[in-house]
């Protein structure tokens, strides 16, 4: 079984699982099956991604080996109250309950929820319906003491649970320093999962499609001739070798001394400035840069940083300047190694050769809600994929001309 995200593309077979779920389960949901069968394809559409200037909404399937749906779950986060979120629409269709499809719906709305920043998570669930209540005690969702009618005049009670999402600083603090700690540790072995060597080596098929997929990343790092260039949590190199050769001046920050050495190592060019620091702490000291570049760090960026970030990302940008990315993608079966960790859904868990655990902070984004929450913080974003492994893009500030 896989958990999948709806796309727009998809919006007959969202219809039809909707449907079905209506048609199953007609005292479950504030809506009916007359009411939604009579939706216009823009309307399905929309329920897949949300509505633009009122909402952001996710929909996930539950699939079986075969591509079947089997079950549905919505997420949506209103722009009146971004720290709430709302779980709705929830059905699993009954030849395929009992098989863990919701409780992994569930946890797939909190952590795309969790990663849009909100805080909390809630649902209304009818009251006699012993079987979803006792599912969402089981994943974390307490009764609020609000109770309401599920329809005027039908007569069923329905409560409400929530959730907290909110990660208590001190865990962030830790999963930071934690993080850092790994990074640390597998600075000699980095590059081994990028070229797929020893234990990462997939195999021919799988492997040919992830070369293919890195190719198209190194292939749209951006021409910096002449740029004075920041490169944050800049790592073992990978990206600073491309980044380096042709800048006027370039920045490269880390927080891992090994790391730092690894680059040192891998790039050779002494023009290159290094800086050990807390990106967090640190700062450019009034220089500005035409380029500001990152790799596989926004995915490692708690969500609650995630403003303070670009905000400051701002006043390090030259007049004209730009912000490159690219990073991991949100997709089914995320991650590819480590887990979720319980209770703290902005977390999984890494090892690698010396198979001590770590647990660092890890947020896969989707493309356009990548766009929607840049531009709700005043940017203009471009993200894509490249596939099945990683998106990667470009932003600037609202209303600055876009770099071709």
């Amino acid at each position: 079984m896989k958990i999948l995200r709806a796309e727009p593309e998809d919006w007959e077979r969202l219809r039809d699982i909707r449907l079905r779920a209506l048609l199953d389960a007609p005292e479950a949901f504030g809506s009916t099956h007359e009411r939604e069968a009579a939706h216009t394809e823009d309307a399905w559409r929309n329920f897949a991604i949300g509505w633009e200037g009122t909402a952001r909404q996710a929909a996930f399937v539950a699939t079986d080996d075969d591509g079947r749906w089997l079950g549905v779950a919505l997420g949506a986060v209103r722009q009146a109250d971004t720290s709430l979120a709302n779980l709705y629409a929830m059905w699993v269709d009954p030849a395929a309950r009992g098989m863990g499809a919701g409780r992994r719906l569930v946890d797939a709305v909190a952590t795309w929820a969790a990663g849009t920043g909100a805080e909390r998570l809630e649902l209304c669930v009818t009251e006699s319906n012993e079987g979803a209540v006792a599912l969402y005690r089981t994943a974390g969702f307490e009764p609020t003491g609000g109770r309401g009618e599920l329809r005027p005049g039908s007569g069923v009670t329905t409560v409400t649970l929530r959730r907290p999402l909110a990660v208590a600083a001190d865990v962030v603090d830790g999963l930071m320093a934690e993080q850092i700690r790994y990074y640390e540790d597998r600075a000699p072995v980095y590059d081994e999962l990028w070229y797929r060597r020893g234990r990462y080596d997939r195999g021919a098929a799988f492997n040919e499609r992830w070369f293919r997929e890195t190719a198209a990343l190194e292939a749209a790092v951006p021409d910096t001739t002449g740029l004075r260039v920041l490169e944050l949590a800049c790592g073992s190199g990978l990206w600073t070798r491309h980044l380096a050769p042709g800048a006027a001046r370039i920045v490269c920050v880390d927080a891992s001394p090994a790391m730092l050495a690894r680059n040192r190592e891998t790039v050779a060019d002494p023009r290159v400035r290094y800086v050990e620091a807390d990106l967090f702490s640190w700062s450019p000291g009034g220089e500005t840069f035409d380029l500001i570049a990152f790799g596989f760090f926004l995915s490692h960026l708690p969500p609650d940083r995630f403003t303070g970030l670009w905000t400051t990302l701002r006043e390090w940008l030259a007049p004209g300047g730009r912000v490159w990315f690219c990073d991991d993608v949100a997709g089914p079966d995320r991650p590819y190694s480590g887990n979720a960790v319980e209770g703290v859904p902005i977390a999984n868990t890494r090892t690698f050769d010396t198979n001590d655990e770590y647990r660092i902070v890890k947020v896969f984004w989707h493309p356009r809600d990548l766009e929607s929450r840049l531009a709700e913080l005043g940017w203009d974003a471009q993200v894509r994929t490249t596939g099945e492994h990683f998106l990667m893009g470009q932003a600037v500030p609202t209303g600055s001309p876009t770099p071709g």
